[in-house]
C-alpha cells in the first residue's frame, strides 16, 4: 500500500470542503427557489379568485342576456300578431270603404237620373206652355 501524506490529506479535506460549500450554495439556491414558486402558487391563487369572480358576473350577465332575449321573443310574437290582426282589419276595411263608396255613387247616379227626369218634366211643360 502507498503511504499517505500530509498533502494527499490536505487535498482530500479541501475536496470535502468544496462538495460541501457546492452542497450549500445548491441547498441556498432550492431555498430561493421555492420562495420563488411559494410566490408564484399566491399569485396564481390570486389570478384564480379574480376569474372566479369574473365568472361569477359573466354569468350574471349570460342569465340577463337570457331574460331579454326571452323577452325580445315574446315582443317580437306579439307584434306578428299585432301586424296580422291589424292587417285583416285593414282588408276588412278597404271592403267596407269599397261599399260603402259604391252605395254613394249608385245614390248620385239615381240623383243624376231623378235631375235629369225633373229638368225634362220642366223643359217639357215649358214647352207646353
Amino acid at each position: 500500500m502507498a503511504d499517505i501524506t500530509q498533502n494527499d490529506l490536505n487535498l482530500m479535506m479541501q475536496s470535502y470542503e468544496n462538495m460541501i460549500l457546492m452542497h450549500k450554495t445548491v441547498l441556498d439556491q432550492q431555498t430561493t427557489m421555492t420562495e420563488l414558486l411559494g410566490e408564484v402558487v399566491k399569485n396564481q391563487s390570486n389570478i384564480s379568485t379574480k376569474q372566479m369572480s369574473v365568472c361569477k358576473t359573466l354569468e350574471g350577465v349570460v342569465k340577463q342576456l337570457d331574460t331579454c332575449s326571452i323577452q325580445l321573443s315574446k315582443s317580437q310574437e306579439k307584434m306578428d300578431t299585432t301586424d296580422k290582426s291589424l292587417t285583416k282589419d285593414l282588408n276588412t276595411h278597404n271592403v267596407e270603404s269599397v261599399k260603402e263608396h259604391g252605395k254613394i255613387t249608385n245614390k248620385i247616379y239615381i240623383a243624376f237620373g231623378l235631375s235629369g227626369t225633373i229638368i225634362l218634366g220642366l223643359i217639357g211643360l215649358l214647352l207646353k206652355s
